[in-house]
Parts: structure tokens; sequence; C-alpha cells
């Protein structure tokens, strides 16, 4: 399995508990190399992770 635990009770809860990712997951643009996709309305302060972000695709 992958994830994080540190002091969770399975092996995907991160250390402040699982649960769900409340907010919007926008694709703005896939290409062959990357994805270009917008983060919104996240119930999250610590850290912000609203944004646009681009990531690598993997081959």
């Amino acid at each position: 399995s992958s994830g994080v635990n540190r002091d969770g009770n399975g092996p995907d809860d991160c250390w402040w508990g699982g649960g769900p990712a409340f907010g919007e997951l926008e694709i703005l643009e896939l290409t062959e190399s990357t994805i270009r996709f917008r983060v919104s309305g996240t119930d999250w302060d610590d850290p912000d992770v609203d944004g646009i972000f681009t990531a690598t695709r993997c081959n």
C-alpha cells in the first residue's frame, strides 16, 4: 500500500486522520506530457491547496 501513516489508524491515514477532502477539481488542459488543473473550494486552511497546478504525466 501507499500513503502516509503517522500515528493514524490505517495505512493511508495522515497524522491528522483520514476522511474526505471537500472541494472541486477542474481539469483545464491535458497534453501528452502534462495535466493542468484547478483546485477550489477546499475546506483546508493550512496548507491552502486552492490554486492552479501543473503535473507531469507518467509514461
